[in-house]
């Protein structure tokens, strides 16, 4: 009997003792968890440093990767609902919106499901059309000013629009949509969303995950980090500094454009590899009479030469401004070995391609040419290891 009452009394101090351990302990490696943060690609002094590092530590925000957070990349309709919906909501309550069926573009499996139905019945955000979000449509500078006034008057007590400055006639007003204009107003009032040096607001420009901090902290009067506070990043990877690169290449380089010479007369003090233009080739009427060229040594393991035109030259030329034109020059075969900024030449398909981004199995391209007619720029064609094979054969280049 005694022995009985001996293991009951053992058993329930090992269990005090455990439930001790863990009232005592998750708050401790929650808190080290969140100091351990640190964003290879948010340097310390950055003007939005303060704000994401304030917003992670709320658990508003988060990385793309442990040590990427991406400032530059654009923000979706549902990833900034999403920011909206960690303030006011925990994980397992933002779980009861995921079975709803409310657009048709918006189903239960997607991750943003529940996101964007819990906007809705917030009153926080409506579809493009009546059963149709966009929820990956890139969230615009005038969509912001309207989630976020309707956040603050759903809840008040999280978010609070106090009039601080006296109201600005934007120069490009008449481009702010109708049913933003209230909400671009308010935000503007409130010192949370300002114009740009030459007067305009820009309604239509696209948020970039920076700017979506920078704007939730005012929004929530939530104070950003002290600088002092802050980690210093280590210095930035090969990749790192690839990918950095690849993004200054967008802007140079812009989706939809044509890597051609159509209807240019003069340079303009440019090299010819530095131009684009709004007019496509045709390459069955010209042949390759306006495609641009390009001299770089990463052709030379495709075609013998480093003169290149069309999707080799453009790869090749991209490879050089990502790496510089000395980096070395090295082929292979393995696929699980693609990195950003290496080169990918279809050898059946005779077509060359620049990986962008690579998550397990898919890539992201950029590319000239796709259609082998028209020299037309594309970012973000994505293939998956199957569909490369299915190409009849590939080879990789890289510059690291």
């Amino acid at each position: 009997m005694k022995s009985e009452k001996k293991k009951r009394a053992k058993k329930t101090m090992v269990f005090l003792l455990a439930l001790m351990l863990v009232w005592m302990g998750l708050p401790l490696q929650k808190a080290s968890a969140a100091s351990q943060v640190v964003f290879h690609d948010v340097p310390q002094k950055a003007w939005y440093a303060g704000a994401v590092y304030a917003l992670v530590k709320e658990g508003v925000v988060s990385g793309k990767s442990a040590v990427s957070f991406q400032p530059n990349g654009l923000v979706t309709r549902a990833e900034f609902l999403k920011m909206l919906a960690s303030v006011v909501l925990t994980p397992e309550e933002i779980a009861e919106y995921k079975e709803l069926s409310i657009f048709q573009d918006v189903s239960s499996n997607q991750w943003f499901a529940p996101y964007v139905n819990w906007g809705f019945q917030a009153g926080i955000a409506q579809g493009h059309m009546e059963e149709l979000f966009a929820p990956k449509g890139v969230v615009t500078r005038e969509e912001a000013a309207v989630f976020m006034t309707r956040f603050a008057d759903a809840f008040p007590l999280k978010a609070v629009l106090t009039e601080e400055e006296e109201e600005k006639l934007f120069s490009d007003a008449g481009s702010i949509a109708p049913w933003a204009e209230e909400g671009v107003s308010r935000c503007q009032r409130s010192g949370i969303l300002s114009g740009y040096e030459d007067g305009s607001f820009r309604p239509k420009s696209e948020t970039t995950r920076k700017e979506a901090a920078v704007l939730l902290c005012r929004l929530l009067d939530l104070a950003p980090m002290e600088e002092d506070q802050i980690p210093v990043p280590p210095p930035p990877s090969p990749e790192e500094q690839a990918r950095e690169k690849i993004l200054q290449l967008q802007k140079k380089f812009p989706h939809g454009a044509y890597w051609n010479l159509m209807g240019v007369g003069s340079h303009s003090g440019r090299e010819a590899w530095e131009i684009v233009t709004k007019t496509p080739c045709n390459h069955w009427m010209y042949g390759s009479s306006y495609c641009n060229y390009y001299y770089g040594k990463s052709s030379v393991p495709v075609i013998g030469i480093t003169e290149s035109i069309q999707c080799l030259g453009f790869a090749s030329m991209l490879s050089d401004q990502i790496f510089g034109k000395d980096a070395p020059v090295r082929v292979f075969y393995d696929f699980d070995k693609l990195r950003i900024g290496d080169q990918i030449r279809l050898t059946n398909a005779e077509h060359s391609m620049v990986v962008i981004e690579k998550t397990g199995d898919q890539i992201t391209v950029a590319e000239v040419n796709a259609d082998y007619s028209t020299c037309r720029i594309s970012w973000g064609r994505k293939l998956t290891r199957r569909e490369l094979a299915n190409y009849g054969g590939a080879f990789y280049i890289t510059r690291y």
